[in-house]
């Protein structure tokens, strides 16, 4: 609520408080005194990255939270003005995607030295000698995009809270699928790794292989 009352704060005439606190300390917060002192540039921007970053319908990326994130979108206005594209339409576009690869990139790494998702991926990969979980690596490219079609489709909800009767498409088109009367996520639309990688397997056995040990023998 917080930062829905930062980003429609140009849109609402009236001065809008903030009740905080407990019972015993409680702070009423001016909104648009927050607005003056971090800038109305960045408040427009919170929107779109709350729901990149992770929010009550969206994943987070292990590890990341919002400190490191927010840091960055304050530090570079281009970043600020791709989050405040984020949700004004409901279909994302390559040039925003390719915007936000460059941003999750600086995310995992400060000096990335490049935009590419699955490059840094591979680079970190390498970097580590393959000594690395893989929740320690950035997302695909195609993870990232669903991630981005479902981030931009709750960052648009967000930004027709103030329609009475808003025209709202169905998520299934969005990053997430229709599994009976249930929505899931989609977390991919490839297969996560080629077929021969998937059915691929090596053994331990320093010597000669053998059953029951061998894992390899005992796939067939």
């Amino acid at each position: 609520m917080f930062i829905l009352c930062l980003s429609f704060n140009n849109f609402v005439q009236s001065s809008i408080f903030v009740k905080y606190g407990t019972q015993t300390r409680i702070r009423n917060i001016s909104i648009r005194t927050v607005v003056r002192t971090i800038g109305q540039n960045l408040c427009s921007s919170l929107l779109g990255m709350h729901a990149y970053t992770g929010c009550d319908t969206l994943s987070a990326k292990s590890g990341r939270g919002k400190i490191s994130p927010l840091r960055i979108v304050k530090e570079h206005k281009a970043f600020q003005d791709m989050f405040k594209l984020l949700g004004t339409d409901w279909e994302l576009s390559d040039n925003l995607f390719e915007k936000l690869q460059e941003f999750t990139c600086r995310m995992y790494c400060s000096r990335p030295q490049t935009n590419d998702i699955n490059e840094l991926r591979y680079k970190l990969f390498c970097v580590r000698r393959e000594n690395i979980e893989s929740i320690q690596l950035p997302p695909c490219a195609d993870c990232l995009c669903m991630h981005t079609l479902r981030a931009n489709y709750q960052a648009a909800v967000c930004k027709h809270r103030l329609q009475s009767r808003p025209v709202i498409p169905c998520p299934t088109s969005h990053g997430w699928n229709q599994d009976g009367t249930r929505v899931v996520i989609q977390w991919i639309s490839w297969r996560p790794a080629p077929a021969s990688v998937l059915e691929l397997l090596s053994c331990s056995c320093t010597r000669s292989c053998a059953l029951p040990c061998c894992s390899c023998l005992a796939n067939s």
